[in-house]
């Protein structure tokens, strides 16, 4: 019985925590793709497309390896 409520009391501190990580990790997207869109309107279009390539080619070497 007390183990019960360890395990339920530890699962929503958990849960808390991972809601407020979600968020955080939203917000942060948010942001990225605000910047993202200012970069898309101010820069030319080449240039975008050549940034948006490396970061695309960044992301899968590292989680290739």
């Amino acid at each position: 019985m007390v183990m019960l409520a360890c395990i339920l009391i530890i699962l929503f501190i958990f849960n808390k925590f991972l809601t407020d990580a979600l968020e955080m990790l939203g917000m942060i997207i948010g942001v990225m793709l605000k910047v993202l869109f200012w970069f898309f309107q101010s820069m030319d279009r080449f240039v975008w497309f050549m940034v948006l390539f490396f970061t695309v080619a960044l992301v899968i070497t590292l989680s290739l390896k």
